[in-house]
Protein backbone atom coordinates (compact mmCIF):
# COMPACT_ATOMS: atom_id res chain seq x y z
CA UNK A 1 0.00 0.00 0.00
CA UNK A 2 0.97 3.67 -0.51
CA UNK A 3 2.30 5.36 2.20
CA UNK A 4 1.57 9.19 2.67
CA UNK A 5 3.88 11.88 2.95
CA UNK A 6 3.79 12.54 6.76
CA UNK A 7 6.81 14.19 7.14
CA UNK A 8 6.13 17.02 3.95
CA UNK A 9 5.63 20.20 5.46
CA UNK A 10 3.02 22.57 4.44
CA UNK A 11 3.59 25.47 2.51
CA UNK A 12 2.12 28.43 4.51
CA UNK A 13 2.41 31.21 1.74
CA UNK A 14 -0.31 28.33 0.23
CA UNK A 15 -2.42 27.46 3.69
CA UNK A 16 -2.77 31.51 4.01
CA UNK A 17 -4.14 32.22 0.37
CA UNK A 18 -6.50 29.43 0.66
CA UNK A 19 -7.40 30.20 3.87
CA UNK A 20 -8.33 33.96 3.43
CA UNK A 21 -9.84 33.18 -0.02
CA UNK A 22 -12.18 30.17 1.25
CA UNK A 23 -12.95 33.14 3.80
CA UNK A 24 -14.12 35.75 1.69
CA UNK A 25 -16.36 33.38 -0.62
CA UNK A 26 -17.91 32.00 1.60
CA UNK A 27 -18.93 35.01 3.78
CA UNK A 28 -19.89 36.41 -0.09
CA UNK A 29 -22.23 32.64 -0.37
CA UNK A 30 -23.58 34.00 3.14
CA UNK A 31 -25.07 36.75 1.53
CA UNK A 32 -25.96 35.28 -1.60
CA UNK A 33 -27.91 32.33 0.20
CA UNK A 34 -29.96 34.65 2.64
CA UNK A 35 -31.06 36.61 -0.82
CA UNK A 36 -32.07 33.72 -2.39
CA UNK A 37 -33.69 32.72 0.79
CA UNK A 38 -35.83 35.75 0.84
CA UNK A 39 -36.89 35.46 -3.14
CA UNK A 40 -37.51 31.64 -3.04
CA UNK A 41 -39.55 32.40 0.06
CA UNK A 42 -37.78 29.59 1.72
CA UNK A 43 -34.87 28.31 4.47
CA UNK A 44 -33.68 26.11 1.78
CA UNK A 45 -31.06 27.46 0.49
CA UNK A 46 -29.66 29.10 3.77
CA UNK A 47 -29.61 25.01 5.19
CA UNK A 48 -28.20 24.08 1.99
CA UNK A 49 -24.70 26.24 2.74
CA UNK A 50 -24.92 24.80 6.04
CA UNK A 51 -25.38 21.47 4.89
CA UNK A 52 -22.00 21.92 2.40
CA UNK A 53 -20.16 22.82 5.53
CA UNK A 54 -21.45 19.83 7.23
CA UNK A 55 -20.17 17.30 4.54
CA UNK A 56 -16.94 18.42 5.50
CA UNK A 57 -16.73 15.93 7.78
CA UNK A 58 -16.50 13.17 5.38
CA UNK A 59 -13.26 14.90 3.99
CA UNK A 60 -11.23 12.22 6.28
CA UNK A 61 -12.90 8.99 4.37
CA UNK A 62 -12.04 10.83 1.19
CA UNK A 63 -8.66 11.17 1.96
CA UNK A 64 -8.21 7.57 3.21
CA UNK A 65 -9.66 5.86 -0.07
CA UNK A 66 -8.59 8.30 -2.26
CA UNK A 67 -5.38 8.52 -1.22
CA UNK A 68 -5.32 12.54 -0.84
CA UNK A 69 -2.82 13.71 1.42
CA UNK A 70 -2.89 17.65 3.79
CA UNK A 71 0.63 18.02 4.75
CA UNK A 72 0.41 17.96 8.38
CA UNK A 73 3.52 19.70 9.84
CA UNK A 74 2.97 23.68 9.93
CA UNK A 75 -1.06 22.44 9.16
CA UNK A 76 -3.87 24.60 10.82
CA UNK A 77 -5.83 21.48 11.67
CA UNK A 78 -9.42 21.26 12.01
CA UNK A 79 -10.72 18.13 12.65
CA UNK A 80 -8.57 14.61 12.78
CA UNK A 81 -10.26 11.10 12.22
CA UNK A 82 -8.69 7.99 10.28
CA UNK A 83 -5.29 8.57 10.53
CA UNK A 84 -5.85 12.02 8.70
CA UNK A 85 -6.29 15.51 9.30
CA UNK A 86 -7.96 18.03 7.64
CA UNK A 87 -7.14 21.60 7.74
CA UNK A 88 -9.87 24.54 8.32
CA UNK A 89 -9.61 26.09 4.78
CA UNK A 90 -10.16 22.88 3.45
CA UNK A 91 -13.57 22.02 5.86
CA UNK A 92 -14.74 25.55 4.66
CA UNK A 93 -13.85 25.05 1.16
CA UNK A 94 -16.73 22.75 1.56
CA UNK A 95 -19.50 24.99 2.10
CA UNK A 96 -18.14 27.29 -1.36
CA UNK A 97 -17.88 24.26 -3.71
CA UNK A 98 -20.65 21.82 -2.35
CA UNK A 99 -22.73 24.20 -0.98
CA UNK A 100 -22.09 26.87 -3.36
CA UNK A 101 -22.11 24.77 -6.51
CA UNK A 102 -25.51 23.06 -5.79
CA UNK A 103 -27.28 26.83 -4.78
CA UNK A 104 -25.87 27.51 -8.22
CA UNK A 105 -27.51 24.81 -10.11
CA UNK A 106 -30.78 24.79 -7.86
CA UNK A 107 -30.72 29.20 -9.24
CA UNK A 108 -30.09 27.84 -13.04
CA UNK A 109 -33.10 25.75 -12.12
CA UNK A 110 -35.53 28.06 -10.54
CA UNK A 111 -34.65 30.19 -13.25
CA UNK A 112 -35.95 28.08 -16.57
CA UNK A 113 -32.46 26.31 -17.22
CA UNK A 114 -32.79 23.73 -19.87
CA UNK A 115 -31.17 20.37 -19.78
CA UNK A 116 -28.62 21.20 -22.07
CA UNK A 117 -27.89 24.01 -20.38
CA UNK A 118 -27.17 22.41 -17.33
CA UNK A 119 -24.76 20.06 -19.32
CA UNK A 120 -22.87 23.35 -20.45
CA UNK A 121 -22.84 24.30 -16.62
CA UNK A 122 -21.46 20.46 -15.57
CA UNK A 123 -18.78 20.65 -18.16
CA UNK A 124 -17.09 23.85 -16.89
CA UNK A 125 -17.98 23.04 -13.13
CA UNK A 126 -15.16 20.15 -14.27
CA UNK A 127 -12.86 22.44 -15.69
CA UNK A 128 -12.97 24.86 -12.18
CA UNK A 129 -12.55 21.55 -10.32
CA UNK A 130 -10.18 20.50 -12.03
CA UNK A 131 -8.05 23.89 -11.75
CA UNK A 132 -8.34 24.79 -7.96
CA UNK A 133 -7.02 21.08 -7.07
CA UNK A 134 -3.97 21.16 -9.72
CA UNK A 135 -3.91 25.43 -8.24
CA UNK A 136 -3.85 23.72 -4.37
CA UNK A 137 -1.14 20.85 -5.35
CA UNK A 138 1.23 23.49 -6.79
CA UNK A 139 0.49 25.61 -3.82
CA UNK A 140 2.09 23.28 -1.69
CA UNK A 141 -0.36 22.22 0.63
CA UNK A 142 -1.09 18.11 -0.27
CA UNK A 143 -0.69 15.62 -2.63
CA UNK A 144 -2.81 12.60 -4.04
CA UNK A 145 0.05 10.18 -3.03
CA UNK A 146 0.02 6.81 -4.70
CA UNK A 147 -1.24 5.50 -8.10
CA UNK A 148 -4.34 6.86 -9.74
CA UNK A 149 -4.45 7.42 -13.33
CA UNK A 150 -5.37 9.77 -15.52
CA UNK A 151 -3.05 12.55 -13.72
CA UNK A 152 -2.31 15.34 -15.06
CA UNK A 153 -0.16 18.24 -13.15
CA UNK A 154 0.02 15.37 -10.49
CA UNK A 155 -4.01 15.38 -10.11
CA UNK A 156 -5.78 12.39 -10.72
CA UNK A 157 -8.49 14.18 -13.55
CA UNK A 158 -11.09 11.34 -13.00
CA UNK A 159 -12.08 12.57 -9.36
CA UNK A 160 -13.63 15.81 -10.84
CA UNK A 161 -16.72 14.31 -12.68
CA UNK A 162 -17.95 12.64 -9.29
CA UNK A 163 -17.26 15.84 -7.44
CA UNK A 164 -19.36 17.75 -10.20
CA UNK A 165 -22.04 15.32 -10.20
CA UNK A 166 -22.63 16.00 -6.35
CA UNK A 167 -23.36 19.22 -6.77
CA UNK A 168 -25.72 18.87 -10.34
CA UNK A 169 -27.64 15.74 -8.45
CA UNK A 170 -28.27 17.96 -4.87
CA UNK A 171 -29.35 20.96 -7.06
CA UNK A 172 -31.84 19.50 -8.92
CA UNK A 173 -33.11 17.57 -5.71
CA UNK A 174 -33.05 20.88 -4.12
CA UNK A 175 -35.02 22.81 -6.82
CA UNK A 176 -37.53 19.99 -6.73
CA UNK A 177 -38.04 19.56 -3.23
CA UNK A 178 -38.81 23.00 -2.80
CA UNK A 179 -42.50 23.18 -2.99
CA UNK A 180 -42.62 20.01 -0.67
CA UNK A 181 -40.64 21.62 2.05
CA UNK A 182 -42.63 24.66 3.38
CA UNK A 183 -41.73 26.72 6.19
CA UNK A 184 -39.57 24.85 9.13
CA UNK A 185 -39.50 22.10 7.32
CA UNK A 186 -37.09 23.77 4.43
CA UNK A 187 -34.29 22.70 7.36
CA UNK A 188 -34.10 19.19 6.35
CA UNK A 189 -32.08 20.22 3.22
CA UNK A 190 -29.60 20.00 6.49
CA UNK A 191 -28.99 16.37 5.40
CA UNK A 192 -28.71 17.00 1.55
CA UNK A 193 -25.10 17.57 0.34
CA UNK A 194 -23.77 15.15 3.14
CA UNK A 195 -25.98 12.32 1.50
CA UNK A 196 -25.67 13.67 -2.32
CA UNK A 197 -21.59 13.29 -1.60
CA UNK A 198 -21.49 9.94 -0.07
CA UNK A 199 -24.29 8.58 -2.78
CA UNK A 200 -22.39 9.75 -5.45
CA UNK A 201 -18.81 9.92 -4.59
CA UNK A 202 -18.38 6.39 -3.14
CA UNK A 203 -21.31 5.06 -4.81
CA UNK A 204 -19.97 5.37 -8.23
CA UNK A 205 -16.30 5.39 -7.34
CA UNK A 206 -16.17 2.09 -5.50
CA UNK A 207 -14.70 -0.20 -7.96
CA UNK A 208 -11.97 2.29 -8.48
CA UNK A 209 -10.99 2.44 -4.68
CA UNK A 210 -11.21 -1.39 -4.43
CA UNK A 211 -8.57 -1.35 -6.87
CA UNK A 212 -6.02 1.37 -6.22
CA UNK A 213 -6.44 0.21 -2.35
CA UNK A 214 -5.06 -2.73 -2.46
CA UNK A 215 -1.25 -3.75 -2.33
CA UNK A 216 -0.97 -4.65 -6.26
CA UNK A 217 -2.82 -3.74 -8.57
CA UNK A 218 -2.08 -3.79 -12.87
CA UNK A 219 -2.14 -0.07 -14.05
CA UNK A 220 -4.78 -1.34 -17.04
CA UNK A 221 -7.21 -2.55 -14.14
CA UNK A 222 -6.89 0.74 -12.68
CA UNK A 223 -7.51 2.50 -16.01
CA UNK A 224 -10.71 0.41 -16.71
CA UNK A 225 -12.15 0.84 -13.20
CA UNK A 226 -11.76 4.33 -13.20
CA UNK A 227 -13.36 4.54 -16.37
CA UNK A 228 -16.42 2.63 -15.35
CA UNK A 229 -16.75 4.59 -12.52
CA UNK A 230 -16.59 8.15 -14.11
CA UNK A 231 -19.37 6.27 -16.42
CA UNK A 232 -21.42 5.51 -13.13
CA UNK A 233 -20.81 9.43 -11.93
CA UNK A 234 -22.00 10.18 -15.52
CA UNK A 235 -25.15 8.06 -15.62
CA UNK A 236 -26.15 9.46 -12.02
CA UNK A 237 -26.14 12.92 -13.80
CA UNK A 238 -28.28 11.66 -16.24
CA UNK A 239 -31.01 10.89 -14.50
CA UNK A 240 -31.13 13.47 -12.08
CA UNK A 241 -30.97 15.48 -15.39
CA UNK A 242 -34.32 14.17 -16.42
CA UNK A 243 -35.91 16.17 -13.69
CA UNK A 244 -35.50 18.96 -15.55
CA UNK A 245 -36.83 19.93 -19.24
CA UNK A 246 -35.18 19.56 -22.25
CA UNK A 247 -36.40 22.79 -24.09
CA UNK A 248 -35.91 26.47 -23.34
CA UNK A 249 -38.53 27.46 -20.07
CA UNK A 250 -39.63 30.54 -19.28
CA UNK A 251 -39.93 29.37 -15.63
CA UNK A 252 -39.73 26.71 -13.51
CA UNK A 253 -43.45 25.19 -15.04
CA UNK A 254 -43.74 26.71 -18.60
CA UNK A 255 -41.74 24.69 -21.15
CA UNK A 256 -41.38 26.09 -24.46
CA UNK A 257 -40.82 23.69 -27.14
CA UNK A 258 -38.46 24.01 -30.18
CA UNK A 259 -41.38 23.33 -32.21
CA UNK A 260 -43.41 25.91 -30.75
CA UNK A 261 -40.81 28.72 -31.24
CA UNK A 262 -41.05 27.43 -35.09
CA UNK A 263 -44.62 27.53 -35.51
CA UNK A 264 -45.25 31.36 -33.96
CA UNK A 265 -43.77 33.42 -36.69
CA UNK A 266 -46.66 31.63 -38.77
CA UNK A 267 -49.42 32.30 -36.21
CA UNK A 268 -48.90 35.79 -35.90
CA UNK A 269 -48.64 36.30 -40.04
CA UNK A 270 -52.52 34.33 -40.36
Amino acid sequence: MPIPPTNVPVNQTGQWIMTILVIVALLGLAFGALRMSRRLGSWGPVAVLASGLLAGFIEPMYCLTMHLWYYRPGQWTMVSAMGNSQPVWSWLSYGVFYGGLTLLVWWRVEQGASRAALVKLAGAVILIFIAVEIVCITLGIYEYYGSHPFRVLSFPLWISVANTMIAIVAGVVAARLRPLLPGVQALAYIALVPVAMTGVMFGTSFLALDVINTSYSPAWLQYLTVTISMALAATVGFVALKLVPAGVTTGPDTQVRPQDEQLRPQRAGR
